[in-house]
């Protein structure tokens, strides 16, 4: 990666300290407490329901859970701060992403298929939906068959799993409303000392 390069383009530096902030939330938050009480009480409702239609990788599928029902949690009671992520993703300039990604090496083939899917993902407006449950748990088909290419999921039909998955969103609703706000004052915390 040509980090000297980019390092003198401020919309270079900017998306990358963003990206490298990005991957520091992350290390706080898959180390945290709250992460591992949290996926493993939801793994454990995934199992308790019996969600035969996601057999495999349920630790992973907990997991994305878990950051699904917090963006849900975000979404239920700070109001605006959909509206706010998206306005922000709409200030992004492609051409200068795509010209930072470039210049970090990645392959070009990539970039495309991102920036179609960033549009896609700014147009829907996808992540507003999740405070309904049937939105939520169609995000989470579609991702699970992502990771599970072989599974016999159909997005959007509402059989035994989806009333089985409605339960465990409603348990984890309940198991996060409290307490949701912790991790990330926790991580704010962490990452501003």
């Amino acid at each position: 990666m040509q980090t000297d390069v980019l390092a003198r383009n401020p919309v270079h530096q900017s998306l990358l300290s963003g990206v490298n902030r990005h991957y520091a939330i992350d290390r706080v938050f898959h180390d945290s407490a709250f992460f591992k009480k949290h996926t493993t009480l939801i793994k454990s409702l995934l199992m308790e329901n019996e969600i035969s239609n996601m057999p495999k990788r349920q630790y992973m599928v907990a997991h994305v859970m878990l950051e699904i029902m917090l963006d849900r949690m975000l979404l239920k009671h700070e109001k605006k701060i959909g509206e706010k992520f998206y306005s922000l993703l709409e200030q992004v300039d492609a051409a200068q992403l795509e010209n930072t990604l470039v210049r970090c090496g990645t392959n070009q083939k990539i970039i495309d298929i991102l920036l179609v899917k960033l549009q896609r993902f700014i147009h829907y407006r996808y992540l507003l939906t999740y405070t309904e449950n049937e939105s939520l748990i169609y995000a989470l088909h579609r991702i699970y068959i992502q990771i599970n290419p072989d599974s016999n999921i159909n997005p959007g039909v509402k059989d035994d799993n989806f009333i089985r998955l409605e339960k465990c969103i409603q348990q984890s609703d309940l198991n996060l409303k409290d307490e949701y706000h912790l991790i990330f004052d926790d991580i704010k915390l962490k990452l501003d000392k």
